[in-house]
């Protein structure tokens, strides 16, 4: 039997027995009927607001999403994390070389790990970011780093910051 949406081709769309999905070469199966209309035409049901744990979509008026942005753009994927110093910085580099596993699957596209010392000499002296206090600065870092890597990114591109305590998986393409 089709399952029936408004607004939609149901000549083309599938059955309910192919509810799977593909997304960056992942694929998706056993899906509620309100989970593939979300992937496949990005119209978001009220019942996956209301059991999201996220405020934001529990409250918005936002009916359709944007997922052609992750879903179907030829966007890049990359990795970001941070250790001030000393076994953090050792344990942000760990993280990045443990994802170079995921860069060779083309799960993702880069891995950039920063410490204290690939910060400006002369911001951090402005911003008082050392390891002199807590999370080397109050993390005025994270939002520094990240500005800095979304600027040297494409359209399209995603951008994932892991703090380097994180413990990610061997396989990332739950996250992706």
């Amino acid at each position: 039997t089709n399952l029936v949406l408004p607004n939609i081709n149901t000549s083309t769309f599938p059955t309910v027995e192919d509810f799977t999905f593909t997304c960056r070469r992942r694929m998706l199966g056993n899906l509620t009927a309100d989970q593939f209309a979300l992937a496949y035409t990005g119209n978001i049901a009220p019942s996956l607001k209301s059991a999201s744990p996220v405020h934001y979509w529990r409250s918005t008026d936002q009916s359709t999403s944007v997922h052609e942005a992750v879903c179907k753009k030829r966007g890049r994927w990359h990795l970001i994390t941070f250790g001030s110093h000393g076994r953090y910085r050792a344990a942000a580099v760990n993280k990045c070389v443990r994802a170079a596993g995921q860069i060779q699957r083309g799960v993702l596209d880069s891995c950039t790990n920063s410490s204290l010392a690939t910060l400006p000499a002369r911001w951090r002296r402005k911003h008082n970011v050392s390891r002199a206090s807590r999370g080397a600065g109050w993390w005025k870092w994270k939002a520094f780093t990240i500005l800095r890597r979304l600027q040297g990114l494409q359209e399209g591109d995603v951008l994932v910051h892991a703090d380097y305590d994180l413990v990610l998986s061997h396989d990332l393409s739950a996250l992706f």
